[in-house]
């Protein structure tokens, strides 16, 4: 059961949420990916509906929030019901993008996981990309990566999907299109077949899918990472994932 908390000083500025991780959150590979980004989803949703720029206030100005890009990286992983906090804070703009922070602290305030993501607003009637200087302005703060994403090149799979996932219903968002914590759902079987615990995660969003749509996925090893690429059945490119794994596999 989750216990929120808010810091009176920092309450329009950052959002603080009591957590835990649950036995079914890990695998052989550590924390599950889709455990992470839905840890995220939630802290960020909560956060946009007490700055007033939620789902709703934003649909009644024809705008809606567009996940970009995710990463993460774990420093520590933490145990299964180990008592945790997220907290979460926006962290800069620019004319088109906007980010923010995710840090995820022990008991003892250190931090052991830190990630980010990039937004973007898009005008609900005509799906274009709207200039952020028309977008509301939200207090910033420092963010806890300096490093850029990556670049995370995609590449053109040589033989079948190793796996493909049909999109349902269930997995559609109030945007209309398919929800970002999904598309680590779809790589599962992919991951499930490597034992190491994955260190980094990014996930670039490039077209989004509908229901009904097919995802074939594929993967490749690049030196050390796995990259990570979902395509249409139709051709189009739908993502692409980047993953370091902890070296000498320790946790």
């Amino acid at each position: 059961m989750k216990v929120e908390k808010t810091i009176k000083n920092e309450q329009k500025i950052a959002f603080f949420e009591e957590f835990c991780f649950e036995n079914e959150d890990f695998s052989k590979i550590g924390l599950k990916p889709f455990s992470i980004l839905q840890i995220f989803q939630d802290a960020s949703t909560k956060h946009a509906e007490q700055l007033g720029v939620g789902f709703e206030a934003m649909l009644s100005k024809h705008l809606l929030w567009i996940t970009m890009r995710i990463k993460y990286e774990i420093l520590r992983l933490p145990q299964a019901n180990e008592i945790l906090t997220i907290k979460t804070y926006p962290s800069g703009k620019n004319r088109m993008e906007y980010d923010r922070e995710y840090l995820i602290f022990d008991a003892d305030g250190n931090m052991i996981i830190k990630g980010q993501s990039k937004w973007c607003l898009i005008n609900s009637q005509t799906r274009k990309i709207e200039r952020m200087i028309d977008s509301p302005i939200l207090l910033d703060q420092e963010p806890i990566y300096k490093e850029r994403f990556l670049k995370s090149d995609d590449f053109e799979p040589k033989f079948l999907p190793d796996v493909n996932y049909q999109i349902k219903l269930d997995d559609i968002d109030n945007n209309g299109h398919t929800n970002n914590t999904v598309y680590a759902k779809m790589i599962a079987p992919v991951l499930e077949q490597h034992s190491k615990t994955i260190n980094f995660f990014q996930i670039n969003f490039l077209k989004e899918s509908l229901i009904g749509e097919r995802i074939d996925i594929y993967s490749q090893k690049e030196n050390d990472d796995l990259l990570i690429l979902g395509k249409k059945c139709e051709g189009e490119k739908s993502f692409t994932i980047e993953i370091k794994f902890m070296l000498n596999n320790k946790k």
